[in-house]
Order: C-alpha cells, then structure tokens, then sequence
C-alpha cells in the first residue's frame, strides 16, 4: 500500500482532526480576548511562558536563515513528541496538538490586540468590528503556515500508529514489517517536508502579507 493511497484512506480522519485543532484555536483565541488580563495570567501563563522563550530566542536575529532555524527546531522537536506518543500512547497526540494550539492562540491574542490598539490609535475608540477585523487577520495570518504544520504533525501520527498497530498484530517478525516500517518512514518524511515548507512560508511569505 502506497503513502498516497493510505493517506487517501485515512482523508476523513485527517481532516477531522485538522478541523478539530483549528475548532481549538479560535476557542482558545477567543478565550484569551474576552478574558481579562488577571484571569489569562492565570489560565495561558505556561502558554505565555512559552512563546515568551521562542521569542527569545527569535528576539535579535536579522538573520532570516536564523529565524527558520529556530522555528524548525521547535517544530521539528512536537514532530518528535506527536510520533514517539503515537507509538505508545495514541490518544496522547490529542494532548500535545490542544497544547499546540494554545500556544497558537496566544499568538493570535497578542497579534489581535497589538492591531486593535494601533487602530485605536488612530481613531480615538474602537468598535466591535475593529475586534472582528483584527481577530480574523490574526487567525489568517497563523493559519497560514500552521495548516500545514498540523497536516504534518498528523501525518507523522498516522505513521507512528501504522507502526504501532503492526507491532501490537504480531507483525514484528513477518516479512511485511519491512514495507510497514518503511511506508512510516516515507509518511514520516513527507511529514518534515512540509515543516519545512510551513517554516519557509512562516518566515519569508508570511511577513509579506501581514
């Protein structure tokens, strides 16, 4: 069975689970605007924490190359995590991609609320559509690469599963493990493409749009 073909098979599932992160992130984002700022201290402060250290990381570098570097070896490091937990432990995936997209959603907070005080700025008041306006653009402007970063993580779950369930049949000692080991690993790499893709896009596209 070719890559293509299983992922053809498992299009439902993929895409489900692809429509359930985004239905995480603008529940998150949203919870993160409406919230007050004491209340998302204390529900978002690991997340806050978080983007905080990449950020940090990202903080000074003119370099693009530098930036894309780090972005990918964060991206690369839940790669790692979303696989070994769909090996051992399936629903364990879920966790990490709810966690992933809150990280997100904090993003996406602070990307709206920085526009909604520039607009703010100009104008003297915002309004209802103000806020609409600059939580879309900040959901669009996430999703563009994060799309694909998800699509890759689930790629790379679907892998580790394929491998885990062939282990747990009893095919550890037939001649098929070698075609199932190796249409993980095809999956597996598929799944690093498109992070790179997504880092690229993050980095050089992104900025040009937003």
């Amino acid at each position: 069975k070719g890559e293509a073909q299983i992922l053809r098979h498992h299009t439902k599932a993929l895409l489900f689970f692809i429509f359930l992160f985004m239905g995480f992130t603008v529940a998150y984002s949203l919870g993160y605007l409406l919230l007050g700022p004491a209340q998302v201290q204390t529900a978002f402060s690991e997340q806050i924490s978080e983007l905080t250290r990449i950020n940090g990381g990202i903080t000074g570098r003119v370099v693009d190359s530098s930036v894309l570097f780090i972005i990918l070896s964060n991206n690369f490091k839940v790669l790692f995590f979303v696989t070994f937990f769909a090996f051992f432990y399936g629903a364990g995936v879920v966790f990490i991609l709810a966690w992933n997209a809150s990280v997100i959603a904090v993003a996406i907070g602070n990307f709206s609320r920085r526009l909604v005080a520039e607009a703010a700025a100009r104008a003297g008041a915002t309004g209802l559509t103000e806020h609409f306006q600059a939580f879309s653009i900040g959901v669009a402007r996430y999703m563009t690469h994060g799309v694909l970063e998800i699509m890759a993580y689930f790629i790379a779950a679907l892998a580790g599963g394929i491998i885990s369930f062939a282990v747990i049949n009893r095919h550890i000692n037939n001649k098929s493990l070698a075609h199932i080991l190796m249409d993980g690993a095809d999956l597996i790499a598929l799944s690093a493409m498109l992070l790179l893709v997504a880092g690229v896009v993050e980095v050089y596209i992104t900025p040009l749009i937003f």
